[in-house]
């Protein structure tokens, strides 16, 4: 396609247009008008469901929170001094902490324990036929 094609169809576009108007007046002009404000409506509509699609799909980032000063922890009667609501973990303990934390359960205790599981087995396989 050349030029003068291109040419010849957007003036016989324009003729039949200004024939539609020539003939059907006010009516024709009010429906190109009706129809160009259509246009406009759908194309602002597309755009703002475009938009709003984008804003849902960032990620919104969050910036870490970094303390101003040492966080507070108010005195209490369950916590012991020296217990640290967060510290590192170790694997094993050491002497210190094995003679400090753990303590050997004496007899009644380990009876205690046994019948509290036996209790609790019968209570799982009580109903097993």
């Amino acid at each position: 396609m050349n030029i003068s094609e291109v040419r010849e169809k957007i003036e016989n576009g324009v003729s039949v247009v200004q024939d539609f108007i020539y003939e059907k007046g006010k009516a024709a002009v009010a429906a190109i008008v009706a129809l160009f404000v259509l246009i406009i409506a759908l194309v602002i509509l597309l755009l703002n469901q475009c938009s709003q699609s984008q804003k849902n799909k960032q990620i919104k980032v969050i910036e870490s929170i970094v303390p101003k000063e040492q966080l507070f922890f108010p005195k209490s009667e369950s916590l012991e001094d020296g217990y640290y609501l967060s510290r590192p973990q170790n694997l094993s303990w050491d002497e210190n902490e094995v003679n400090k934390w753990f303590e050997e359960p004496d007899e009644s205790r380990i009876k205690d324990l046994s019948k509290s599981n036996d209790n609790l087995i019968e209570g799982i396989l009580g109903a097993v036929q």
